[in-house]
């Protein structure tokens, strides 16, 4: 009878932590980050909405005590604000080869080239 209980008891607690962890689990797939462009207090929810939408993030909300933009999305990593490539220097062209040394480049006059 007592092992019965213990198993009753370890069911019991399973199904109590069950719940826990599948709260854990999907808040943390969600990440929030701070707005890169909404730089003053947020009062307009539908402006940091939009803005956040822009950011690459999939919603945002003004949030906290100070107000600020709070852009959420599936976690991983944050989105990259796209920068302008970098300017990259190309390198000098080549030289060109010289044409081959051509035989008669003096006309057919052989002779050492006019020396005498």
């Amino acid at each position: 009878m007592e092992i019965n209980s213990f198993f009753e008891l370890m069911f019991l607690l399973f199904l109590l932590l069950l719940p826990s962890e599948l709260v854990r689990q999907v808040g943390a797939t969600e990440c929030k980050y701070k707005s890169h462009l909404f730089k003053r207090m947020c009062f307009n929810k539908d402006k940091c909405y939009f803005i956040c939408q822009s950011e690459g993030f999939e919603r945002g909300q003004c949030e906290g005590i100070r107000r600020r933009c709070m852009c959420t999305k599936t976690c991983g990593a944050p989105p990259s604000v796209p920068e302008p490539p970098p300017y990259v220097e190309e390198p000098p062209p080549y030289a060109e080869e010289p044409p081959p040394y051509e035989v008669g480049w003096d006309g057919g006059r052989r002779g050492g080239g006019g020396r005498d």
